[in-house]
């Protein structure tokens, strides 16, 4: 194989939005947002594909078009790191904002047909920006809880600057353009508002729905000056509300979907097999590609199970995930025995463990699991205070006792918010420090890898962010009494390793590494190799699209086989033969 093979895909996971926009050719497009990314559907929700081959974001809570897509192709996600801007004609993510968890997102045309973006966060109340995301400012004033959780503005917002921010322990309105805001008196007291929604003819009926965590559906008439509750959803955690059109309205609630054809005044269960619902997404079936007139196309993003979807009004639902690889797998590891067995075990924070026993082309769940090892005690380590961010046993573990572990962020670890490397040779009565770097390591992921025993001992390599660092051979140095390795750093772009740097997001030597000294690592924007023991990376990542990989594994028989198994963000197997 002289490129990776797609083998098979964890389809499904956390669908936490769901966003339409009228595209160009006149079609509805759909944007799902996940754990791993945002994804789109060019023919009413059936096939899934990302927005481009590297277009992947950590943590998507919430996803926006751009109210004149069809023109400028622009798409904002709120991510647990920000928010984010993509554009058809760049072919990548633009951070807009950084260091704030964005929950909700409101974009409207504002001013010279730049667009006006209110972002929710979770700890800093609402920014907004008024010139297409570039600069931005507070819009707290009145705001007495800073976790927004939905937002909704009225169409004619850049006139009559009318907007509503839901929150926690309440709901709140705007007269002014998000200068300031009022909370809205409501009978239920501390009602946390999940969702709002406002009619598309909210300038002539200022109705507006609003979806609570334990009071059900909350309806106005009046732009919120008085509500009433729907009755048939007393009780309900309400998700998200979705209208179709003027008086066709869905819910998302905790038990199923709820249609209404009334504008809200009334509702019916139209899914209530499917569980909980999270976001939700309805469209006309004359505006999906191979639609009729009939009933709408519906659209319900689940918690780890992906989306369902329905054409004829929630009479029957099937899964719509196909290309939707959206799952958080996180580790792949062949079995010790994979030479005869081709057992591949994948573990998954969302679906447990997996294992496929034909090389990765199937899976099923293990409903044994692996036996897991035992945790070394680290109660009297020194640096038992401090965040552990990665642990590993030699090789030679059983034999030598020996464990390596990487920590961040405790004084007792170095400086304040520092990481250190520790290694102990007696499994982990005593400990060495290593390395240790000044400043934190910068939010970045670390990984850790033990390479397989050579003629000097272990070899120890670390990967924080976009670097690598590993022991200079026969070299050491003498800090505060304690004998230590001296460290080389190899940043792993550069030549042969075109386009930005990546993320490493995980390390993996060959079998045979003493003879061979091969080392794989996993990052953001692919597979890249190392010959010389990572002393220096080429990219190694042809055919893999989306590139974006969190795992790499070579076979226990490599040596023999040559194979090598990544797995990509969102859990899809790849296998390449490295020849």
């Amino acid at each position: 194989m002289s490129s990776w093979e797609r083998l098979a895909a964890f389809e499904g996971g956390t669908i936490s939005g769901l966003a339409t926009a009228r595209a160009s050719d006149g079609t509805v497009r759909v944007f799902a947002a996940t754990p791993v990314g945002v994804f789109q559907s060019d023919d009413g929700g059936r096939r899934w594909r990302p927005p481009g081959a590297d277009s992947a974001v950590a943590g998507v809570e919430v996803v926006a078009p751009s109210p004149r897509y069809a023109e400028d192709g622009t798409l904002f996600a709120g991510a647990r790191d920000g928010l984010l801007r993509w554009q058809d004609t760049g072919g990548d993510w633009t951070h807009l904002l950084a260091g704030s968890r964005v929950l909700s997102l409101a974009v409207m045309l504002g001013d010279a047909s730049r667009l006006t973006l209110l972002a929710g966060t979770e700890d800093d109340g609402i920014l907004i920006s008024r010139d297409d995301g570039r600069a931005w400012a507070g819009a707290n004033p009145g705001l007495l809880d800073l976790t927004i959780l939905a937002l909704a503005v009225s169409p004619g917002f850049a006139r009559d600057g009318l907007a509503f921010a839901a929150t926690s322990s309440g709901l709140y309105r705007t007269r002014n353009g998000a200068e300031s805001w009022r909370q809205i008196e409501f009978d239920w007291e501390d009602a946390a508002i999940q969702c709002l929604a406002l009619s598309p003819g909210f300038a002539d009926d200022r109705l507006i729905l609003a979806g609570t965590e334990e009071y059900g559906l909350l309806r106005s008439e009046d732009a919120g000056r008085s509500w009433t509750e729907a009755r048939e959803l007393e009780g309900r955690s309400v998700n998200g509300i979705a209208f179709i059109r003027a008086e066709q309205v869905v819910a998302a609630t905790d038990v199923g979907l709820a249609l209404s054809e009334d504008a809200g005044a009334s509702w019916h269960m139209v899914g209530a097999g499917l569980g909980p619902v999270l976001s939700l997404a309805g469209m006309h079936a004359r505006a999906v590609p191979a639609g009729g007139e009939g009933a709408p196309v519906l659209l319900a993003g689940r918690p780890d199970a992906g989306i369902a979807r329905t054409d004829d009004a929630g009479q029957t639902w099937t899964d719509a995930n196909a290309g939707l690889a959206a799952r958080l797998v996180v580790e792949l590891t062949p079995s010790p025995t994979f030479e005869q067995d081709q057992m591949i075990y994948a573990a998954s924070l969302d679906v447990g463990m997996q294992v496929s026993h034909d090389g990765g082309v199937s899976w099923a769940e293990d409903a044994a699991g692996q036996a897991a090892d035992e945790p070394p005690d680290l109660a009297s380590a020194p640096f038992a205070q401090a965040e552990i961010v990665a642990i590993e046993r030699s090789p030679a573990y059983e034999r030598e006792g020996t464990l390596y572990a990487a920590t961040d962020g405790s004084p007792s670890s170095g400086p304040v918010g520092g990481l250190s490397l520790w290694r102990s040779t007696d499994r982990g009565q005593r400990w060495t420090r290593w390395l240790e770097l000044p400043g934190p390591a910068g939010g970045s992921a670390v990984r850790l890898g033990v390479l397989p025993e050579n003629p000097w001992g272990d070899t120890v390599v670390l990967g924080i962010g976009g670097l690598v660092y590993r022991p200079r051979q026969g070299s050491w140095q003498v800090v505060g009494g304690a004998r230590r390795p001296i460290w080389d750093t190899v940043e792993i772009a550069g030549p042969g390793v075109p386009g930005r740097s990546g993320v490493i997001t995980a390390l993996a030597a060959s079998p045979a590494y003493a003879v061979d000294r091969t080392l794989f690592a996993a990052t953001s924007t692919g597979v890249i190799v190392s010959r010389d023991g990572g002393g220096s990376f080429t990219a190694w990542s042809e055919g893999l699209e989306p590139a974006s990989t969190v795992a790499v594994a070579p076979s226990p028989a490599y040596a023999r086989d040559r194979l090598v198994y990544a797995l990509g963000l969102g859990g899809t197997v790849w296998r390449r033969r490295d020849s």
